[in-house]
């Protein structure tokens, strides 16, 4: 489409000139809708959760190992960390991928990994591993995880805030865990209490309306 500046018309053809006033014709800026914006923008969002979640687990990785050579202990437990950062990342890829719920399916993941170590443990001869490190590790990552993905998609309150409760109202476990004393240390269980405070505090102060309103509807109240 070509404008003339001093008629104030636009013009169709290849016409170089107006018909009107003989002056030169500018072509005329025109924004043009993409075709499938959501597609691109969803492409460019999943792109970038995955280095997010790259990101996080090598750096929970590199903790792991660094803990597990200057902490003296029996188990090589950070290999296992490791592993399950791994398959975290794995399930949220596979997840982004394949699948429309993405929170859900990475609340169902979370809670897979955690039975399993936990059996895993058990069946080795208890060592604490689990409790200790995998599952406050896991909760804290789901959290971090949980927000991101809510930001990035750009989610609605009620589609992610009920699975940040579940996800803190879990965190309180291994804290339970290390008055009795069950846990090889407490420093993890301390953190992943702390970051389910911080999530639902931060919930309640900037979607309070909204998470009431969620649950009562959840509930049936």
């Amino acid at each position: 489409m070509k404008y003339c500046r001093k008629c104030k018309i636009e013009v169709m053809g290849d016409l170089k000139i107006c018909p009107l006033c003989q002056q030169e014709l500018e072509i005329k800026d025109e924004h043009v809708e993409e075709l499938y914006p959501a597609t691109i923008e969803k492409r460019f969002n999943n792109h970038m959760l995955l280095k997010v979640f790259g990101f996080i687990a090598m750096i929970i990785s590199v903790l792991a190992v660094f803990f597990n050579i200057i902490l003296p202990s029996e188990t090589l437990w950070s290999v296992i960390v490791v592993g399950v950062m791994g398959l975290i990342w794995l399930s949220v890829a596979t997840a982004i991928k394949k699948h429309k719920d993405i929170l859900k399916y990475l609340w169902y993941q979370i809670l897979i990994l955690g039975l399993a170590a936990i059996f895993i443990d058990t069946m080795t001869g208890v060592h604490g591993w689990a409790m200790t490190f995998v599952i406050p590790i896991m909760l804290v990552v789901a959290i971090i995880a949980m927000y991101v993905l809510s930001k990035l998609l750009r989610l609605q309150a009620g589609d992610y805030m009920i699975y940040l409760l579940l996800d803190a109202l879990l965190g309180t476990i291994p804290f339970i865990y290390t008055l009795t004393h069950d846990v090889v240390t407490d420093i993890p269980a301390w953190v992943c209490i702390l970051a389910s405070i911080i999530s639902v505090m931060g919930l309640a102060i900037f979607e309070g309306k909204n998470m009431m309103s969620e649950l009562k509807r959840r509930l049936h109240v």
